[in-house]
């Protein structure tokens, strides 16, 4: 016989799950067995194109869509929300209230302006701006030139560059550097960031290969 649980039995689940970090767990491990059959079928409609929109913001909303109906198919309590170019990955089940449970800061490769991976991504995770209250976080690279390789030095490279400049509150250390997880059909990396008044952040990296879409401009 099949028994459907009540409110107060699916938020003890819910908070279980936060507490042991079960959900941060199972969305990881959503967006490594998944983010591959992204960058296989996305490509963007001339239509919007010639709207002249964000494309960061346009490939982050498609993702969630993308995201959301793997979500459905596994019965998590959790689902995908694009902020612009970021992502929330809130709790479900429980109404507009949900806790937002991971937050995934979203840039393309190239960046739009220099260093804006490190400075600008990396950074609002140091100063405190996103994930204050994690200490496990998330970063997405559309890649859409050269591969990964080529992003794994450009992105070290501008971690090393930051040591040196006085004005970075928190200051940058080589120990902040990117390291490789694996290389699939997607790049995983992973870096621990100190942060202002927080304990170290552990961000999560996953790039997304978009080279093969002919649309989408460079």
């Amino acid at each position: 016989m099949f028994f459907r649980k009540n409110k107060s039995d699916i938020q003890r689940d819910l908070d279980y799950s936060i507490k042991t970090r079960l959900h941060q767990i199972k969305i990881l491990a959503l967006l490594r067995n998944n983010l591959s059959g992204f960058s296989k079928d996305f490509m963007v409609p001339m239509a919007i194109l010639k709207q002249n929109v964000n494309l960061e913001n346009y490939i982050s909303t498609e993702l969630t869509f993308f995201l959301n109906n793997k979500v459905n198919q596994t019965g998590y309590l959790f689902a995908f929300q694009a902020t612009g170019p970021d992502i929330l990955v809130r709790q479900s089940g429980v109404g507009v209230h949900g806790l937002t449970l991971l937050f995934i800061e979203a840039k393309r490769l190239p960046p739009t302006s220099p260093q804006d991976y490190v400075k600008t991504g990396i950074g609002r995770f140091k100063k405190e701006e996103h994930g204050k209250k994690d200490n496990i976080a998330a970063m997405l690279g559309y890649v859409q030139k050269n591969d990964f390789s080529h992003w794994y030095g450009e992105v070290n490279s501008w971690i090393i560059a930051l040591i040196s400049d006085e004005s970075q509150n928190p200051g940058w250390t080589e120990k902040e550097q990117i390291n490789q997880v694996q290389i699939t059909d997607i790049g995983e990396y992973q870096s621990t960031h100190c942060r202002i008044t927080k304990e170290p952040i552990t961000l999560h990296h996953f790039w997304i290969n978009l080279c093969n879409d002919t649309l989408l401009p460079r």
